[in-house]
This record gives structure tokens, C-alpha cells and sequence, in this order.
């Protein structure tokens, strides 16, 4: 639902704490059948084929309603606070995360939700805080790559590399991890493990600006100029933004 800051392009937010779809109730059914749990879920059902499509704001009424006839809910909460993180509505996201955690703190999404409002914001102990707990609950691969991400602006580049390799022993199709952990390995000076990795990615996704630029670093300080060379012209061509930057450990 919000962006998802750790992997550009893809969707940040999963609405499902147990993996279920909530139940959908025949349209034919009359309010007045329904219990109130009923009903809150009636909301939330439409409210996710609403925000499907595009509709926030018609979602974001159908989360209330859900959340004044249950307010037990907790993914209700999720969902209206990735509502809320869309709009860049982020204290009224964060609130709703963390009443979905306090419902259900052994089993919810809103760390990772939580987590991304937090990165967004540059809050990146409070995020580490909050995918620490989305890794001891769900241990995916997904959830080792958003924390490694994070490890990696924290400089704990060690920690990066292990959570990819876990990720990618999780998930050998996640090959978002081999960027995080490339770029880990460059941190580290293992200058070959880099560029295995970076090329890894580049197979998969090659019009990825920032895998040929941190390459193009990994080739200069291997003192291979020529490929260094190549990458970087290959990346400021696909952003030349990147011709401003320096690599940062």
C-alpha cells in the first residue's frame, strides 16, 4: 500500500497477519444480519478492494468504519495506517501501527509497515528496532533484505551480509538481496564478492543505475579501469544524478 522504501517500485505494505484473506459476506446479506465483527469486516474487505482501486480516500473511510465496529481489529489499524503513510499522513500511520502491535505483537505486519515510515523519516534505529521483531516473527526472505538495508546505512556491514545470504538461502528468486549485499561487500572491501554479487543483480535487473555505479567502484578499487570505467558510463547515462555521489562505507 505505501511505497516500499526498501525495494523501490514494489508495494511496502502486506494487509494479512495470519497469510488469510479476511472473509468476504455475500453483498446479498442485509446489514442487520450481521453481527458487528461481521460487519467490521464487510468494511475492511471493501476497503481493500477499494484501495486495489486507487480509491485512498474511500478506503481510508471503509478502515474507520471497520475500526469503530471492531475496534479488536488489528488489521484494520494496519491497513488504514498504510493509508495514512501513502498520503504522507506519517503520525497518523504511525499511531495506527502501533495499536495494530499492541493488539497483536506476536504475529502483526505493522513492524515491517512501521519500519518503513520510520526509514522514511531517517529514524534508522527506531526501523532497525521494528524489523528486529519482523524477522523473529516471520523470518522470510523479504524481512532479511528490509534489515539488511538498514543494517548497511547503520555500517553494521557484517550483519548486512549474513541477513542477504539468509535471505537468499530463504528465497534464491530475491535477488534484490544481492544489491544490499554487494554493496555490503564493497563496505567491507571484499572487492570480488562485490562485483560477483552487483553482476548477480545486473543478470536479473540490467538498467539498475546504482548496480553498475557501485561496481564501477568495486572494478576502480580492484585497479581495473576499464571496467570501471564501462560501469560508470553505463550508470550516469541511466541517472545522471549519480555522477554527484561518492561511495560512502
Amino acid at each position: 500500500m505505501s511505497t516500499n522504501l526498501f525495494n523501490p517500485g514494489q508495494s511496502g505494505v502486506a494487509f494479512y497477519s495470519s497469510g488469510q484473506l479476511p472473509k468476504t459476506f455475500s453483498t446479498q446479506c442485509k446489514a442487520s444480519e450481521l453481527s458487528q465483527k461481521q460487519l467490521a469486516l464487510e468494511y475492511y474487505d471493501r476497503g481493500l478492494k477499494r484501495y486495489e482501486a486507487s480509491q485512498l480516500e474511500h478506503a481510508l473511510t471503509d478502515f474507520t468504519a471497520a475500526i469503530r465496529l471492531d475496534s479488536n481489529l488489528a488489521e484494520a489499524f494496519n491497513a488504514r495506517g498504510s493509508v495514512f503513510a501513502e498520503l504522507e499522513q506519517d503520525n497518523l500511520a504511525i499511531k495506527d501501527f502501533d495499536e495494530a502491535i499492541r493488539l497483536q505483537p506476536k504475529s502483526t505486519l505493522a513492524y515491517s509497515n512501521r519500519a518503513t515510515v520510520f526509514y522514511k523519516q531517517k529514524k534508522f534505529a527506531e526501523a532497525l528496532a521494528d524489523l528486529n521483531n519482523d524477522v523473529a516473527i516471520f523470518a522470510n526472505g523479504p524481512a532479511y533484505v528490509r534489515r539488511a538495508t538498514v543494517l548497511n546505512i547503520l555500517k553494521m556491514h557484517k550483519q548486512a551480509v549474513d541477513d542477504c545470504t539468509k535471505a537468499l538461502a530463504n528465497s534464491p528468486g530475491l535477488v534484490i538481496a544481492f544489491l544490499v549485499r554487494g554493496q555490503a561487500r564493497l563496505a567491507l572491501q571484499q572487492f570480488d564478492l562485490s562485483i560477483s554479487d552487483l553482476s548477480a543483480y545486473l543478470n536479473a535487473e540490467p538498467t539498475s543505475a546504482v548496480a553498475y555505479w557501485l561496481r564501477s567502484h568495486a572494478y576502480a578499487f580492484r585497479h581495473d579501469e576499464r571496467s570501471a570505467r564501462t560501469d560508470y558510463l553505463h550508470a550516469i547515462r541511466l541517472d545522471p544524478f549519480l555522477a554527484s555521489l561518492a561511495v560512502r562505507n
